[in-house]
């Protein structure tokens, strides 16, 4: 689900985070489609070792491979996009550091639990600015995109004071 997501997205030029990167297949996939910025972050050393030799492997060494959990997000640039190839209970735990990661208008996307769990995952990026934008299911397994708003001032009641007097 989620390599045919990131074959349907343009990267080109974009900042990605790959969160849970495993052997780093999604942050090489990113690459070659032309992100300008991979980060891909994972708890597990063994997995981060092997996700390292991966990206020389493929010739990509621009991406950033990081040992660590969701606490090194603030370390990060922004993301346009936030790949999250994670279990349920992982997502609905850092979810407020995912959304915190991403820039408006990015997409989270995640894929990882099941269709019965959807609901619980978009009702908690509700709390954290993420809303709804598309799911797929394939076998009962379930990718979920949700997108970061953007706030806008004017509909919030606030306008800019641009005086400088």
């Amino acid at each position: 689900l989620m390599i045919r997501c990131l074959l349907d997205l343009s990267l080109e030029g974009k900042s990605v985070i790959d969160m849970g990167t495993g052997t780093g297949i999604l942050a090489i996939l990113a690459a070659m489609r032309g992100a300008a910025t991979v980060n891909a972050v994972e708890i597990d050393e063994f997995a981060q070792i092997n996700a390292v030799e991966n990206v020389s492997l493929n010739g990509h060494p621009e991406i950033n491979v990081i040992l660590g959990d969701a606490s090194v997000l603030p370390s990060l640039p922004k993301a346009d996009y936030f790949l999250a190839n994670i279990n349920r209970n992982i997502i609905l735990g850092d979810m407020e550091a995912y959304a915190a990661a991403i820039k408006p208008g990015g997409l989270l996307i995640m894929s990882g639990f099941y269709k019965a769990d959807a609901i619980d995952i978009v009702a908690c990026g509700l709390e954290y600015g993420l809303s709804y934008s598309a799911h797929k299911v394939d076998n009962d397994w379930t990718q979920l995109i949700l997108r970061k708003q953007k706030i806008n001032l004017a509909c919030a009641g606030m306008e800019p004071n641009r005086k400088t007097s």
